[in-house]
């Protein structure tokens, strides 16, 4: 990673979460629910599945303790906890947002065969 853009991503961060914040709740501030659905927390044993570990990339975890260890009084376990909590309710949002579009899914066709059957 780019020091100059190392430097900037932590400052960035810093300045966006407020010390009482949990870290899994700010996280939507900086990425998206579908921006993090192929990563899991740790590396499956399984090959079919494509998902990178969060723990392998320094924007997740290097990045982020150096951004709130000093102000923040944040430990790696804290910071490994609360990303497992954000990860969790990112996969949720994507599963119940499949939900959604698949019950709107449902209503529109159930409309549209009441409207032919007529």
């Amino acid at each position: 990673m780019n020091p100059t853009v190392r430097l900037q991503y932590i400052r960035y961060l810093a300045l966006k979460k407020p010390p009482n914040e949990r870290i899994s709740a700010c996280f939507k501030q900086f990425f998206s629910p579908w921006s993090l659905y192929n990563f899991n927390w740790q590396k499956t044993a399984d090959p079919d599945r494509r998902k990178q570990s969060m723990r392998e990339f320094k924007l997740f975890t290097e990045c982020m303790i150096e951004a709130w260890s000093s102000s923040h009084e944040l430990d790696e376990a804290q910071l490994f906890a609360e990303l497992q909590i954000a990860l969790t309710e990112a996969h949720e949002s994507i599963n119940q947002s499949h939900y959604k579009r698949r019950k709107r899914s449902e209503m529109i066709q159930m409309m549209l065969r009441q409207k032919f059957v007529k």
